[in-house]
């Protein structure tokens, strides 16, 4: 067995009303039988009966449920050695193979249908066996909706299925968006954040639920520019500044200013907190101009030369006092 052939299904559509389905023998997998053999007297006994078992176990992720559960059960395990015993001492459930399940027609006169159980996060499965004088009347596809004794309701389009290139057809949509609204808003009405929902959430009563709108999670934007790390401790100094004012955890150092969601509010602040940080007289206009922390880092080397100031130094105290933690700084600050 692979991925492909246990974590793999089939999906089906069904148009229009189903059929009223005929009547249907129940039984759950470990309550009413739990072996093959359980099954073959079932279908021998009553060759003209649709029946339903439900909920039988899937021995092709057996084992992975099994060490799911022995992981889940014991947080405590430091090494493989440990999972792996704890795991050995651990009983597999009684399960079929779905292969098992699709062969018994060869031996009795019924068609089989399988489907995920309902409301199961274990891969379980129901079989619908169908009589072979009835299997003609309706599909088997829709015999396994219509005996199911679950009706769901109907839910929005994207909760059965997802958009397996949604990232590809989406990766360029938000740094074309920002080059649209750069050429009609000023750089301080783009937003800092931009994010892709699958849709807006709304209220009873049908409005967008602000309140329920996801936080802006701090990653960086998606971009034109490939990430570039700093590549000294001045681009460190300086990109910790930058990710503080502009509230975002990873910045390149090639990043646009403006990309990154700045604006002339967070430009005030990046240079208040420079000049503190440096005192080389670095003003908004310097922020704009150089628009990335690589050369804004070029342009105060230079005027930290002509003010004769050790940059690095202030840069490598900026990056030590970063990686101190709350009780280091306290400790620090009480003369400890």
């Amino acid at each position: 067995h692979n991925e492909l052939n246990k974590y793999h299904y089939e999906a089906y559509l069904l148009i229009g009303a189903p059929e009223p389905p005929p009547d249907v023998e129940y039984f759950t997998w470990n309550r009413d039988l739990d072996s093959l053999d359980g099954i073959r007297d079932l279908l021998a006994r009553d060759p003209g009966t649709v029946i339903r078992i439900e909920r039988i176990a899937n021995a092709r992720i057996a084992a992975d449920l099994k060490l799911r559960q022995t992981l889940a059960d014991n947080p405590g395990l430091e090494n493989v050695a440990e999972l792996e015993s704890a795991n050995h001492s651990r009983d597999l459930p009684a399960s079929l193979d779905p292969e098992q399940l699709w062969a018994l027609p060869d031996e009795f006169p019924f068609e089989v249908e399988l489907c995920l159980a309902e409301a199961d996060d274990e891969g379980r499965f129901d079989a619908v066996f169908v009589p072979t004088e009835l299997a003609g009347a309706a599909s088997l596809t829709e015999l396994v909706y219509t005996t199911s004794r679950r009706k769901l309701s109907r839910k929005v389009e994207y909760f059965y299925a997802n958009q397996p290139y949604q990232e590809k057809t989406s990766a360029g949509l938000v740094p074309e968006l920002r080059e649209s609204l750069a050429e009609v808003l000023p750089d301080y009405m783009i937003p800092n954040d931009i994010m892709l929902l699958a849709r807006l959430p709304l209220t009873p009563n049908g409005k967008v639920d602000r309140m329920s709108l996801p936080i802006p999670d701090g990653a960086r934007p998606d971009i034109d520019e490939n990430y570039v790390a700093p590549a000294d401790v001045l681009e460190i100094a300086v990109s910790l500044i930058w990710s503080e004012m502009l509230e975002l955890e990873k910045i390149g150092v090639q990043d646009s200013f403006f990309a990154l969601g700045g604006h002339s509010l967070t430009a005030t602040r990046i240079a208040t907190r420079l000049n503190e940080t440096f005192d080389l007289r670095i003003g908004i206009d310097d922020i704009f101009d150089y628009k990335n922390i690589q050369l804004l880092s070029r342009g105060m080397r230079e005027r930290a030369a002509d003010m004769q100031r050790d940059v690095d130094s202030i840069a490598e105290m900026i990056i030590e006092f970063n990686e101190m933690s709350e009780q280091d700084i306290q400790t620090l600050l009480s003369g400890g």
